[in-house]
């Protein structure tokens, strides 16, 4: 008996327990409890694995939708700025105007904005008749007459603001027919925005035709610099009909390419690898798009291995061998001795052995 069992109140012997006391039959089972506490448990796991699934895959949708749009808007105010110099050469004092006025209007602000507009002052100005002195008028001849011939040379017509639109519309169409196709949407866009309803159907089966094979022709240029005008011309398509198929269809690859282009400067190499292979496999000869893959795939091995993870990167190495090697093969045969050192606990030796030293005198 120990100390503590002096310390506790004894029942009487004979002082039967009441059926309170008496406790149930365990048969070894969890009760209701428990197995109600497990699956709240397993719930609210599941539904935090959910959230963050869902959470993980907006993040990425939203990360390559920005990529993508500003990738096209900065193409596109490029294009803009380029093409003012030419319109510039050209005098078209109308199209410069719009241009202008669209630059204006984008966030963040255009910093050339303020020198272009200045340029297309000077345009305007160049542009207007030259004034010439006014001969003394003899008594016969009738000031008020004279007045008004000259109003009528230099005030434009009120009803289309000075612009002709059957020419600028005829002008369109020539330029369709030469594969101007830049002058033929600006000049399309100036009849649109003088009157939307001038010839109307016309006017917009025109646009959707020249911009379908506008940017057909330039996602097939082979010009990586063309893509983001191209998506542009594609998107504006969809405002006056149907976007042609093929378009849709290079639209689509040409954003893969210029997302994958954006991750691989951020040194994701999942991310580009991921999309690099999306387009590989349903084109393997759109641009740079294998070279880009194999270099992905070595530089994803690289990296592990100086993290330390030299047997993952085997199978790195491995994928670029498959795409025509490159630098890959040696590199696989380095990863490969360091993973079996690894896995053996042998540690690295570089360099040579020393050459064995006699012991000094006296010692053994």
């Amino acid at each position: 008996m120990t100390v503590l069992d002096d310390t506790q109140p004894r029942r009487p012997a004979n002082f039967p327990p009441s059926v309170e006391q008496i406790p149930p039959p365990n048969d070894g089972a969890p009760g209701c409890g428990v197995w109600g506490c497990l699956g709240a448990m397993a719930v609210l796991f599941a539904l935090i694995v959910v959230g963050l699934a869902a959470a993980a895959g907006w993040t990425t949708g939203q990360r390559d939708f920005l990529v993508r749009a500003t990738g096209t808007k900065q193409a596109d105010l490029v294009n803009q700025i380029v093409q003012i110099s030419t319109d510039v050469a050209n005098g078209n004092v109308a199209i410069v105007d719009i241009r202008l006025r669209y630059l204006a209007t984008q966030t963040p602000g255009v910093a050339q904005l303020p020198q272009l507009n200045q340029t297309g002052t000077a345009l305007f100005l160049t542009r207007q008749p030259t004034l010439t002195p006014t001969p003394t008028l003899t008594p016969e001849a009738t000031p008020t007459a004279t007045v008004e011939v000259t109003a009528e040379a230099v005030i434009p017509t009120a009803d289309q603001g000075g612009i002709n639109l059957t020419v600028t519309l005829d002008d369109a169409q020539r330029a369709i027919a030469e594969g101007r196709y830049d002058d033929a949407i600006e000049l399309l866009d100036v009849v649109i925005d003088s009157d939307p309803n001038f010839q109307r159907d016309r006017v917009r089966a025109l646009m959707l035709d020249t911009l379908n094979t506008h940017a057909l022709n330039l996602f097939r240029s082979g010009d990586e610099t063309t893509l983001g005008r191209a998506i542009f011309l594609a998107n504006r398509a969809e405002e006056f009909g149907t976007v042609d198929g093929n378009v849709q269809y290079e639209a689509y690859i040409a954003g893969l390419y210029l997302q994958a282009k954006a991750t691989i400067r951020t040194n994701d190499f999942t991310g580009s690898i991921r999309v690099l292979t999306e387009i590989y496999n349903q084109t393997p000869n759109y641009l740079d798009v294998a070279t880009l893959l194999m270099s992905q795939y070595i530089a994803y091995g690289d990296a592990l291995v100086a993290g330390g993870q030299a047997c993952s990167a085997i199978s790195q190495y491995d994928l670029a061998i498959n795409m025509g090697s490159g630098s890959a093969p040696g590199k696989r045969t380095a990863a490969q001795t360091a993973c079996d050192l690894s896995l053996t606990g042998t540690p690295a030796f570089s360099g040579t052995p020393a050459a064995s030293q006699p012991a000094p005198i006296g010692q053994p």
